[in-house]
């Protein structure tokens, strides 16, 4: 079940009239819990065991951290614990490529071959992370285990963000759990926007926009050097509109409860600098990354000066590319942005003290900044879709070729003429519609536009011209589409 499926909807709104007639905490938590294990029982039937033994593994190993007799021991147990929370998900999402890269035609390639048959578990990169950065806390005594099993066993599982986040922290999520909150008309109000907007971009924007490119990348050899760029274009848009939709629905899903969840997105495509870029995008995993990895290396590592922030940040990003996927493509993709990142870490204060000091306007400055670290996100978004590392080389091949600006040249003529190779794919107007109100609507958001700007009257009819849309997605079966990350 899909969170822009109706049925998740109509489930949802029945679960927070029962949470809301229950007496605060224990019952509560009862009913948030049932419902997030049988929600997660149906994304991924039997693997529900992955989920509820790492569950078990936290929450008595955080007791025995914090135990008296541990004493010196407590880093061997500190790290045993982590290898063993990461354990299901080293085997089920990264055993089988290795064995079948290094294992041809042994036994261990065999062993590959039939681990590739089993299903990953929905989520688990996601509720592994949430898993580990609960134990470092503990370990690093920013949080205190906690005693009551259903509590943590929320904060694992809590439904909204079972599947693909946002990545919580037990400092803001657990306190939040004594779930003492009475109704609010005025937040259930914002929730339902947010959710509202959250299925508007899946449904409306990322399944059109899915089209095309589903069409390139299966074969980018059958489309000319335009409509390959525009298809890595789309690509970005589709990731953004597909995730930043879902992100908007976990987190009104979470405030119907009461509960306040960290935002995912902060207008990621205006950002002016690759790191820019991903202290806007993904936040809660970058910002997990942050934390828990990077911080930390760069301390054990600060006597090595540059030499040690260099190896930190590379490392740290290889991590998130890895995090995507085992495929070569995100690793590669991860290696690419710990090389832009590092390179704009040393290059940044004297490009800003070289343009502070010239004399060209600052509003052209920061658009030249945002339309260059555009493009070289974008053009990193071949290495992550291409279904092979030949076809994102031919990709790269084509996009950087004189054919691209034949063929930039004679769009117009397409456009205006139809005539000749008309390349449907690059002018259909439908599609860079939907991506200027997605940029229209970042820029508003950027600018701190208040919604209740807006007259009432134009309000309620924007409102219901979203709900007709969604109801219309509905009925032609489009609920029930997978997000994007579900497969992280």
């Amino acid at each position: 079940m899909s969170l822009s499926d109706p049925v998740y909807i109509g489930l949802l709104l029945l679960c927070v009239v029962l949470f809301y007639l229950l007496r605060v905490g224990q019952p509560r938590r009862v009913l948030l819990l049932a419902s997030s294990y049988l929600f997660y029982f149906q994304l991924s039937h039997y693997y529900i065991a992955v989920l509820l033994a790492i569950t078990a593994i936290s929450y008595f190993g955080a007791r025995w951290l914090r135990a008296p007799a541990i004493g010196s021991r407590g880093p061997i147990l500190f790290t045993l614990l982590c290898a063993i929370v990461l354990t299901p998900l080293l085997l089920l999402k990264y055993l089988s490529p290795v064995l079948l890269a290094v294992g041809g035609g042994t036994a261990f390639g065999h062993l590959g071959h039939e681990l590739v048959t089993l299903a990953l578990p929905v989520g688990i990169s996601f509720f592994t992370f949430v898993a580990l950065g609960y134990l470092v806390d503990v370990y690093l005594e920013v949080v205190d285990p906690e005693m009551d099993a259903s509590r943590l066993a929320l904060f694992l599982a809590f439904f909204p963000l079972i599947s693909a986040g946002p990545i919580e922290r037990a400092s803001s999520f657990l306190p939040q759990l004594d779930l003492q909150q009475r109704f609010s008309a005025e937040r259930a109000f914002a929730a339902l926007r947010l959710i509202l907007i959250g299925l508007v971009l899946k449904l409306c924007f990322a399944s059109a926009l899915f089209v095309p490119i589903k069409q390139i990348y299966a074969a980018p050899q059958n489309f000319s050097a335009f409509e390959q760029l525009c298809g890595t274009i789309y690509c970005a848009f589709y990731l953004y509109s597909d995730f930043a939709g879902y992100s908007l629905i976990a987190i009104g899903s979470a405030k119907l409860f009461g509960l306040e969840v960290r935002p995912n997105f902060c207008q990621p495509f205006l950002s002016a600098s690759v790191p820019e870029f991903w202290r806007n995008w993904h936040m809660s995993l970058s910002s997990w990354v942050r934390d828990y990895l990077f911080s930390p290396l760069r301390m054990t590592w600060r006597r090595s000066g540059n030499l040690g922030l260099s190896a930190a940040l590379f490392i740290s990003f290889v991590v998130i590319g890895v995090w995507h996927g085992p495929q070569w493509g995100w690793v590669v993709f991860g290696v690419v942005h710990g090389v832009l990142c590092i390179g704009s870490a040393f290059t940044l204060p004297r490009r800003d003290a070289w343009l502070k000091a010239s004399p060209i306007p600052g509003w052209l400055v920061y658009g030249w900044r945002v339309v260059v670290t555009f493009l070289i996100v974008e053009l990193t978004f071949v290495l992550a879709w291409a279904k092979s590392v030949p076809d994102a080389l031919h990709m790269y091949r084509s996009i950087f070729s004189p054919e691209l600006f034949r063929n930039i040249a004679a769009a117009p003529g397409w456009y205006l003429y139809h005539k000749g190779g008309y390349p449907v794919l690059v002018t259909g107007e439908r599609w860079w519609v939907l991506i200027g109100l997605l940029v229209a609507g970042d820029i508003l958001a950027r600018r701190k536009f208040k919604w209740e700007r807006v007259p009432l009257a134009l309000q309620l009819c924007l409102y219901n011209i979203a709900l007709l849309l969604v109801l219309l997605k509905w009925l032609n079966g489009l609920g029930n589409e997978p997000f994007a990350y579900y497969k992280f």
